[in-house]
């Protein structure tokens, strides 16, 4: 099961040891965009910010700004002071932000980075020829994954299967954990898998 940088993560396993999957479920996952007109409405520019020497540091390292701005606009509901703080808990000091700050700079965009562009498209080629089952999670709106585009990317891929969700933004697992577990606890059911503790599914 993956979402965002998961998804980038889990297609280049999918990629390099098909062997190990018996099945992907993912969300807003990650993909190359040609272009910075692609990528999410009205976030190109803060992203670009992010990207730029001195400035993403600032924002992210010295503001934490993926736990205290992102996290909570791209969750429908309102998390609790409990929940904030808990998100808030790995992160004290600049330095231990520093994997927040590096992974909008990695994402692959216009080309950029190139060896992490390059192998996503790889990923994606072989994840479009892979037959293993798949569960893809859609919000609605969504944020990188558009009710719209879930479907195109089902009608893309063999053996998968799209379950809409009501509502939803970036972190889809805040707003419908309850749907989410219940559609994969059935799903994984209904591949067999589970019901002995020498399987594994490759997560």
């Amino acid at each position: 099961m993956a979402q965002d940088w998961g998804t980038a993560l889990a297609f280049l396993l999918a990629a390099r040891r098909p062997e190990f999957i018996r099945g992907l479920a993912f969300m807003e996952f990650v993909k190359p965009l040609p272009s910075w007109d692609r990528f999410v409405p009205g976030a190109a520019e803060i992203f670009q910010k992010f990207r730029t020497p001195g400035v993403g540091e600032e924002i992210i390292l010295q503001n934490n700004f993926f736990v205290e701005q992102v996290l909570p606009m791209n969750i429908v509901r309102k998390l609790t002071d409990e929940e904030m703080s808990v998100y808030r808990t790995p992160f004290p000091t600049p330095e231990s932000l520093r994997p927040t700050w590096r992974f909008p700079n990695e994402i692959p965009i216009a080309g950029e980075p190139e060896d992490v562009y390059s192998s996503l498209e790889k990923a994606h080629e072989v994840l479009a020829q892979s037959t293993y089952p798949k569960l893809l999670f859609a919000g609605d709106p969504g944020a990188i994954v558009s009710p719209a585009m879930a479907q195109s990317v089902v009608k893309g891929l063999k053996n998968c299967r799209l379950v809409q969700l009501s509502s939803g933004l970036h972190f889809l697992q805040e707003d419908h954990p309850d749907v989410i577990g219940a559609n994969i606890k059935e799903w994984l059911i209904e591949l067999g898998i589970g019901s002995s503790p020498k399987q594994k599914l490759a997560l």
